[in-house]
């Protein structure tokens, strides 16, 4: 177990997939301010503490002294209610089927969140949920629908220029492509 705040902070933010830099951007502080919380410099963040923890989904006392489960269990706050959609290539169309419920996932203050029907195929053994962020951005996972099918692109953001590395052995022109967001959850299909 981790010893001190910041080891315990450095535990959550990897557990959430998260960077400092996302989590800070939630909260609304400067980079800075979480570099020094992650480095030890603030041992505890009396004015941030609530904000840290709701977003990470933790408990106070377990970041702080490092008692008891470290996971918030509130089931208001562990789900999120998103719409599911399902992508037919025959009709060329994306067809709402209903909302759905799936486990909490980070949301930016933008984000625009939706859910896809994906069938078994390459990547996938069962059809699964791909839950997207329209409005994600950056180096990540994202859904793209190029000629009427979807496939999953990495992004890598470079400081001048952008990569893309396409799941499939198709070739996929990326400026005729419409990428439909950054994916930010992955799930089985049982509905």
């Amino acid at each position: 177990m981790a010893e001190h705040f910041n080891d315990r902070l450095k535990e959550a933010l990897i557990a959430r997939g998260m960077t400092a830099a996302e989590l800070a951007r939630s909260i609304g502080v400067q980079n800075g301010y979480m570099s020094n919380l992650l480095s030890g410099n603030i041992t505890q963040p009396k004015k941030h503490l609530d904000s840290i923890c709701k977003i990470l989904r933790i408990r106070p006392q377990w970041l702080i002294a490092g008692k008891g489960d470290p996971n918030q269990e509130d089931e208001e706050d562990t789900y999120v209610e998103v719409e599911l959609f399902d992508f037919n290539s025959d009709k060329q169309e994306k067809k709402y089927l209903k909302n759905i419920r799936v486990p909490f996932v980070q949301q930016d203050v933008d984000s625009q969140l939706f859910a896809v029907k994906m069938p078994a195929n390459v990547l996938f053994e069962k059809t699964a949920v791909v839950v997207v962020n329209k409005n994600g951005r950056g180096s990540g996972l994202f859904l793209i629908n190029y000629k009427n099918e979807l496939f999953i692109s990495s992004r890598l953001d470079n400081i001048n220029s952008i990569i893309w590395v396409h799941n499939t052995n198709e070739k996929i022109d990326i400026d005729t492509a419409v990428v439909l967001g950054k994916i930010v959850a992955f799930f089985d299909y049982y509905l």
